[in-house]
């Protein structure tokens, strides 16, 4: 044990860093589970864009959504999120799926539509990058 007190007087710079990271990481980790939905590898979200009634919502600009969404997607930009949710028309009782560019966005996007009264929201783990990089086929 005094090893470790003789090293962390010795390294405080260290100890400091060390610290922050552990901070960040459990900050980035409150933050998805604060969603309140679930994320799902792509090799899963086929399963839930699969079921009945499922509705997917890509929440990246137009633009990038116009390069390649995924088939049946419906392209709600994130800054337009706050007004434009509230008139999809899909069944609050059916999943939804919500996805971004890389999986920062589509948690934050996911505790709105859970806000707003959705059941079973999903969340795109690693977003359209992640889709991509597992050869999911894109839609353009």
């Amino acid at each position: 044990m005094a090893q470790y007190i003789e090293f962390a007087t010795n390294h405080p710079i260290m100890i400091g860093l060390f610290l922050l990271i552990l901070v960040l990481l459990a900050a980035g980790e409150w933050r998805r589970n604060a969603a309140g939905a679930k994320r799902v590898s792509p090799l899963l979200a086929t399963g839930v864009i699969n079921a009945d009634g499922s509705t997917v919502v890509d929440v990246r600009p137009s633009g990038e959504f116009k390069s390649g969404h995924i088939t049946g997607a419906r392209n709600i930009s994130f800054t337009e999120l706050s007004e434009k949710a509230e008139k999809l028309d899909a069944d609050k009782q059916k999943p939804l799926l919500v996805c971004c560019k890389n999986g920062m966005h589509a948690p934050d996007a996911a505790r709105q539509f859970k806000q707003l009264g959705y059941e079973q929201v999903y969340v795109l783990a690693g977003g359209i990058a992640a889709w991509t990089a597992d050869n999911m086929p894109l839609e353009k």
